[in-house]
């Protein structure tokens, strides 16, 4: 019961403060070479998205990039300057903007995500980053939250070490480097929730595929598109592995639809066929929703 769980809880506290106090080294000329890049490109695109929204251009700074009197941070002022364009948002969050542009891929919603893209770039990962290295130990050291999340993972915070972008372009993750004679290893569970799900489930096809090592995302996506050659560089695995997620944690039709970019139709058809692959998981998923209503 809850003594057990708080033994384990308590017996992490040693580990956890290791991570703290251990922190990591960062290469402090990779990272401003980074942020170089990122604030000369964010200059770029902010003077293009300046030029391009429909108002005149009152100065020109000392600096010599344009400027008018807008603020492009200010939702007020770019929404009537979009719709005078064209462009009508309801708000602009950054899902709004992405679908808004996967319809019609508008140049000025083009650079107003590329804006945004950069300048949270450079407001989370600029050169005020570096102040994070502490003067005694010359590394970063994140405050490790341990019974933050609802889901049981660990947090970071002071800076998030969790959350370092992975994006091709960006090295952010490079600039974090071992000391010398020192190396960094990787260290992943392979497929552990779906491993969960199988022994829970006993589905006979998901338990066939662990057990054969087969890579279970390639197995669902050969089985829902019916094309054995797909391999794991394949989109369609992709797409099979948002889907065995979003399956097991009770995504609705819809939103599966706009995660695999396709219509409601298409997703219902590969539910229906992951459903006839893996009877055994929604079986248990419903019985499970079922006696949680029960009991509580």
């Amino acid at each position: 019961g809850a003594g057990r769980i708080m033994s384990l809880e308590h017996s992490l506290v040693p580990a956890i403060a290791d991570l703290e106090l251990n922190g990591f080294k960062l290469d402090r000329a990779a990272w401003t070479r980074q942020a170089d890049r990122v604030h000369a490109q964010l200059i770029q695109v902010q003077g293009q998205l300046l030029a391009a929204l429909p108002v005149p251009l009152r100065r020109v700074s000392i600096l010599g990039d344009p400027s008018a009197d807008v603020n492009l941070n200010s939702r007020e002022q770019l929404l009537p300057l979009f719709e005078k364009a064209g462009v009508e948002l309801p708000d602009l969050k950054q899902r709004t903007v992405a679908d808004a542009l996967a319809q019609t891929q508008h140049p000025l919603l083009k650079l107003y995500a590329q804006y945004t893209k950069l300048a949270k770039a450079e407001s989370t990962y600029g050169y005020t980053f570096l102040d994070n290295i502490n003067p005694v130990t010359g590394r970063v050291h994140q405050r490790v939250k341990q019974n933050e999340t609802r889901t049981a993972r660990l947090a970071g915070a002071n800076p998030n070490l969790m959350n370092i972008p992975k994006r091709s372009g960006t090295v952010y993750r490079e600039c974090f480097v071992a000391e010398p004679g020192y190396l960094l290893a990787a260290n992943d569970y392979s497929q552990q929730e779906l491993r969960i799900l199988a022994q829970l489930t006993g589905d006979k096809n998901m338990r066939r595929a662990f057990e054969r090592g087969i890579d279970i995302h390639l197995f669902v996506a050969r089985m829902l598109f019916r094309d054995n050659s797909l391999t794991e560089d394949s989109p369609e695995r992709g797409a099979a592995k948002n889907m065995n997620f979003a399956l097991i944690y009770g995504m609705g039709i819809a939103s599966l639809a706009l995660t695999l970019h396709c219509s409601v139709h298409e997703a219902e058809e590969l539910v229906a066929k992951h459903r006839h692959t893996f009877p055994r998981i929604f079986d248990w998923k419903n019985a499970t929703v079922e006696f949680a209503r029960n009991h509580g």
